[in-house]
């Protein structure tokens, strides 16, 4: 495809350009058409591109329905071009026990496919040492005593102490395809109403949980609740219907709570300085939560 010919011959509407650099393009209002400029990005976000455009040309023969159709796929060193039909956006009304055991369904399809020798791998959480360990744990404790006796500090010590048992657990979850930014707004519908996915960039070898605890957590964010147990057990129930392979719900939630307490012990504390005690509490209570949810016996 010579771009500027072929969009020449074309109605062309430009939707956005994104401020990840990319430019977006409807064409004739059947087409979506993604034009990627090495020189405008930096290396590492072209190459999430290049990755979402290999997985596309890798996917692309299989027919899988749950990928929209690609028309072309061009991939330079330089230049990145992506020709796709155009689907309906998911409408965030639409979301119900049906729905929801729709996209359930297809997130399973997704985790049960055979990972692409190209796709980087998980790389896997290690065991902190022991000046991580101080350095996470003083960082918090330095966070709690700016509200001065508001805050027990015991379940912080008790976290300190367990969290590379919890680490070494968190990694024996088996690794499958994953989207990496799987979210309503990167769900579209076509006419019979199948669920398309689209934004493939985070695609990757990596943990089941970080996509089912995104897409729950991002539906939070946004004002939706929805019957979490209902969307893992039409999770699980898909995976034995497909592959015969039992997965336990409980597991599942421990998983996304083991990857909760390691990013908060890790990383929040650095950004709750200064910040309102009704935040620090909501963050740090989740956290002590989430671990007495993976060791009960903790507690």
């Amino acid at each position: 495809m010579e771009l500027t010919q072929f969009l020449n011959a074309h109605t062309v509407k430009e939707i956005t350009i994104g401020q990840s650099g990319a430019t977006v393009l409807d064409i004739d209002e059947t087409h979506i058409l993604k034009h990627i400029v090495r020189n405008k990005l930096t290396d590492d976000l072209f190459n999430t591109y290049a990755r979402e455009a290999n997985f596309y040309k890798y996917m692309s023969p299989l027919k899988r329905n749950y990928l929209p159709e690609v028309e072309e796929v061009q991939i330079s060193y330089d230049e990145i071009i992506l020709l796709l039909k155009k689907y309906d956006i998911y409408k965030r009304e639409e979301i119900n026990d049906n729905s929801l055991r729709q996209i359930a369904e297809t997130l399973a399809q997704i985790h049960l496919e055979d990972v692409p020798d190209f796709l980087e791998k998980r790389s896997e959480e290690k065991p902190l040492n022991d000046a991580e360990l101080s350095e996470d744990f003083e960082g918090w404790k330095a966070v709690l005593e700016e509200h001065e006796d508001a805050f027990n500090i015991e379940p912080l010590e008790i976290i300190r102490e367990n969290v590379n048992r919890l680490i070494t657990w968190h990694i024996t979850e088996t690794p499958v395809l994953t989207h990496g930014d799987f979210h309503l707004e990167n769900l579209l519908t076509d006419s019979n109403g199948n669920i398309l996915i689209c934004d493939w960039q985070g695609v990757r070898c990596g943990a089941p949980s970080s996509d089912i605890s995104f897409f729950i957590s991002r539906l939070s964010a946004d004002g939706i609740t929805i019957n979490n147990t209902h969307f893992l057990k039409s999770y699980a129930d898909a995976i034995l219907k497909s592959s015969g392979r039992k997965i336990s719900i409980n597991d599942i939630r421990r998983h996304i709570a083991a990857a909760n307490v390691i990013t908060s012990y890790r990383f929040w504390h650095r950004f709750l300085h200064n910040n309102p005690e009704d935040r620090v509490r909501e963050i740090y209570s989740a956290m002590t939560t989430d671990f007495h949810r993976i060791f009960p016996e903790e507690n």
